[in-house]
Parts: C-alpha cells; structure tokens; sequence
C-alpha cells in the first residue's frame, strides 16, 4: 500500500535551535511520505533565516509577518498545506523530538481506526526519557479533563490504541476529512486550550481521538512558554474560562464556574503572597476579563 502523505507542521518563535531539533528529527523518521514545514511565527530575530541557511530546500519555511500565537500560526501552516493535498497533518510544538517510527506507527493507527480524527503519541519529558508526560485526557462527569498517565514511568506493556476524549497540541496528527468537516483550531484561543476546543469540536462531530502508545515523542515541557511569563499566565487562565464555560452545560456549568473562580482565586493569592507581582497582575486581569466577557493583548 503507498504511504499516504504526512505534512509534519512545525511551529516555530524565535528558539531556533529547538527548531532545527525537532526537524532533524523528523528528517530521520522512517515514513516515506514524510514533508516537512515550519511556521515561522514572526520571530523577527534572524532565526527564520538561519533555519533556512540550515536546513536547505528540503524543507519548507513559511514565514508570517507578525506573531500570531499558537492558534493562528499553526491554522497558517494547516491551511497551507491543505492547499497542497495533505492526507494527513501532523501539528507539532517545536521544542520536541520524535521517535523515528513515530510518523509510521500514528499513521498504521489513523488507517486501522477510520473513525479516529486525531492521533497522538505517547510525549515523555525530554529531560526524563522514561517519565510520561501525556497520554491523553478523558473529560469527568463534572466537567474538568483528568490526566490519565502524567508522571507515571514508562511501561510497555498495555494497549495498542487508547480512546481518549482530549490530546495535547504539541504533537497531534489531524484527519484532512475530519479538519474539512470541523474547521481548523478556534483562533480566540492564541495559545492554551485552542487543542482541547479542537478535540472537542471533532468529538461531537462523531470522531475518535486515540492515543497510540508505541509511538513516541519527547517534549523539553514549557520551554517557549518562558519566554513570557505573564502573557502566558494571562491566555491560560482566560482560555481555561472560556473553555469550560463554551461546552459545559445546565447546573453542571454553574459547578465549573464556581470552581473555575476557587481554583484560579487561590492561584492568584499565592502569587501574590509569594511576591510574583507580574504573574499575580496577570492572574487578576485574567480573572477580571473572563467574568466580564472581555479579553485584551496582555504583556
């Protein structure tokens, strides 16, 4: 059977070497119909540059003109290769590296799994090789994502195919049907929660999202985030609101709401208590945005 064609999506800002990683990495991947774009995310640096002084014509670079967060970039370099006939679309952060079967085993998956709109490997701490980070989350009764493998040590031993309800965005390989039936990733969401509103939208258009555990990536966890801390704090906490609320229903959104305002509430006192005035300010505005509606470019 002839491999179908794979369009790995690269999502990069400004760490370069991260990027050239990842795409090394992905280079040595054993899929033949493997292609290969990065996004530049207007890093304005020089590093766009120097990737393409790196890596040659074998792989594409788009370039945009401004940052547009995770959501907007990624939707960039989607569309872009859509336009270009992609069977599949793998969504990758930057700062991961992929096993070299990875591609092959996420594709044997999507193929035995028809249904399935959305793939993702088993993401490992890069600085812990054997430690899980994600396997997936299923959605509670009430409503929050529960973790079902963080922390945990690697085993090999268990399922080929997990069934889960959300999968992180740092490595999902996307259906083209399914991505034409739904749309791409909800640009409000600029960065944070844009991967379980994605999956949310597939699952209640009637697909599946899998975990495939023999494939393998190892994520450097929370490396771009640091870039900017109080933006970040700022769209997790609005876009965690703003989640929670779009697809929680009856007395059960009342129960997330009040939790929502706990949860959060206690962050910002500890970041205030703690001295950590941008974070606590950024939590604060956050809060303030999310009970009245609004949102603002933070940092």
């Amino acid at each position: 059977m002839a491999e179908d064609s794979v369009w790995a999506i690269v999502l990069h800002y400004r760490l370069w070497q991260e990027t050239l990683r990842c795409v090394r990495s992905l280079q040595a991947s054993d899929y033949a119909g493997l292609c290969i774009l990065v996004v530049d995310n207007g890093s304005c640096d020089g590093s766009a540059q120097r990737l393409r002084a790196e890596l040659g014509e074998e792989v594409q670079i788009l370039s945009l003109p401004e940052n547009r967060y995770y959501a907007g970039g990624m939707n960039a370099g989607l569309a872009w290769a859509l336009e270009r006939g992609a069977r599949w679309l793998l969504a990758m952060n930057n700062d991961t590296l992929v096993a070299a079967d990875m591609v092959a085993r996420l594709v044997q998956a999507a193929r035995s799994r028809p249904e399935a709109a959305i793939v993702a490997p088993l993401i490992y701490y890069a600085d812990e090789p054997e430690r899980i980070w994600s396997a997936g989350a299923r959605r509670r009764r009430l409503p929050f994502a529960r973790e079902l493998a963080r922390a945990r040590p690697r085993s090999d031993r268990g399922p080929d195919l997990v069934p889960v309800d959300y999968v992180t965005g740092c490595a999902m390989l996307l259906s083209r049907c399914a991505l034409e039936q739904v749309g791409l990733f909800d640009p409000r969401y600029r960065m944070y929660y844009e991967d379980l509103d994605l999956c949310e939208r597939v699952r209640r258009a009637g697909y599946g999202i899998l975990v495939s555990p023999q494939a393998r990536l190892w994520h450097a966890v929370a490396r771009t985030a640091t870039t900017e801390p109080a933006a970040n704090r700022y769209q997790r906490t609005r876009n965690r609101w703003r989640f929670y609320m779009s697809y929680t229903e009856g007395p059960a959104r009342t129960w997330a709401a009040g939790v929502l305002l706990l949860q959060e509430g206690l962050r910002w006192l500890g970041y205030a208590v703690r001295g950590r005035g941008s974070l606590a300010r950024a939590q604060w505005a956050a809060l303030g945005d999310a009970l009245r509606g609004t949102e603002r470019v933070y940092g």
